[in-house]
């Protein structure tokens, strides 16, 4: 009956090389996997509606992730120095903004420009899709 991962749970995990969400998790809190320097697999379900502020901060060996479509909220800093993420696949890219500024669809359904999106200007904000 899990729901949530409460913000620092696997923070500073060096050693933690992939993680599957487990089914029924619906918020993934802030810093939770922040400098996992090893962590290269993440497997989010599709129940997961929010990915807290620097969730991933410094998994600097991720190199790619699915956002479900359940995902509404993406708060600042989620992946920022994640410098080897460059493949980012949004199952719904229709609607989001970042920082109240539309992001194109278009963009975001390319997978290398949804990850530079990702760690670019974009970054410092929170996401959202309505």
């Amino acid at each position: 009956g899990v729901t949530s991962i409460e913000g620092g749970a696997f923070s500073d995990c060096s050693s933690l090389t992939s993680i599957t969400i487990p089914a029924g998790v619906t918020s993934i809190g802030n810093y939770t996997f922040r400098d996992c320097s090893s962590l290269t697999s993440i497997t989010i379900p599709d129940s997961v509606t929010s990915i807290g502020e620097c969730a991933f901060w410094d998994c600097s060996k991720l190199t790619s992730i699915t956002i479900p479509d359940s995902v509404t909220s993406i708060e600042e800093f989620a992946f920022y120095g994640c410098s080897n993420l460059t493949n980012v696949t949004f199952e719904n890219p229709d609607g989001w903004k970042a920082g109240g500024t539309a992001l194109a669809a278009s963009a975001l359904s390319d997978p290398s420009i949804a990850a530079t999106y990702l760690k670019s200007k974009y970054y410092v904000k929170a996401w959202t899709r309505s």
